[in-house]
């Protein structure tokens, strides 16, 4: 390891930076520290003095302490500096800077701060989208079409979409997979029609087939059951056939809930709403209680 550094004191904050020193071929960076640590206090007594720092390099004395002359080096020639012969002078105006500016694309950072601002992102999901071009072209595409939620979409960007891009190599943009599909199948996800276990299915169809989460659904029958007295009828049908269970969760053993929800989700096929599913639950294994 090999670090050139340089340092140059001033006054005060406003005021404009002193003379330049530069410190030569220093070998760890606790030598940087000790080095700069020195060349601060050997300035600031110069400068404390009335005098100027001259210009130089200087090398750090690791077994002293302290830094020593090496060359001076005043000048700009002093540092070999010249003129490339065949590089011509280039005078960009200040409207082709701000032509050139208008025409930039939207740095990482300003994505960033739009997720978080617009879309209410978490400053973590914000970073990690923002960074990849793909993954912020993606969402924007998606976000578009004004149809599922921006933390949905966050979610599964970075959830099964990264999961499906490193399992089979393959950019989601390499898929038969349109935005507007991707969009459909997380909006009837947030509306609860489908579950989330069956949401993942139809995409892992939907990546090899580019069929649309509607038609995959009608074919598989996965749409989600959520009409509420067809979920009490098999509720019903459960705790009837698991009398003893129903006992022992109304003599305190409520670890059992998560028992009647696995049966009611077996009797169902996984096709049933778990949330009002456990709503109906917890009514029905309550109501007797008192």
């Amino acid at each position: 390891m090999r670090v050139d550094v340089n340092i140059s004191l001033r006054r005060h904050e406003d005021a404009p930076f002193g003379t330049k020193v530069e410190i030569k071929n220093i070998n760890s960076f606790k030598f940087v520290e000790k080095a700069l640590h020195y060349e601060i206090q050997r300035q600031a007594e110069i400068l404390e003095d009335g005098q100027e720092v001259t210009q130089e390099t200087r090398l750090f004395d690791e077994a002293k302490g302290v830094t020593h002359f090496m060359r001076g080096k005043e000048d700009a020639h002093d540092y070999r500096y010249h003129k490339d012969p065949d590089i011509p002078y280039i005078d960009i105006s200040e409207s082709d800077i701000e032509k050139i500016r208008q025409e930039m694309p939207e740095s990482p950072k300003a994505i960033e701060k739009r997720y978080i601002e617009k879309y209410k992102l978490s400053s973590y999901d914000a970073r990690v989208i923002s960074q990849d071009k793909a993954f912020s072209g993606l969402f924007d595409s998606v976000i578009q079409q004004d149809a599922c939620l921006p933390k949905t979409l966050a979610n599964w960007i970075l959830g099964p979409i990264a999961e499906s891009e490193n399992k089979t190599d393959q950019a989601f943009s390499e898929t038969p997979i349109h935005p507007k599909q991707l969009s459909e199948l997380l909006q009837l996800l947030d509306q609860e029609k489908i579950s989330n276990n069956n949401a993942k299915l139809i995409f892992e169809k939907m990546w090899t087939s580019g069929d649309s989460a509607t038609s995959i659904i009608q074919t598989e029958g996965l749409e989600e059951i959520s009409d509420t007295a067809q979920i009490t009828t098999i509720v019903d049908d459960v705790l009837a056939n698991n009398t003893k269970q129903v006992q022992q969760y109304r003599d305190g053993n409520h670890k059992l809930l998560g028992f009647f929800v696995g049966q009611v989700m077996k009797k169902s096929q996984g096709k049933i709403n778990p949330k009002i599913a456990n709503k109906i639950l917890l009514e029905r294994l309550n109501q007797d209680t008192d």
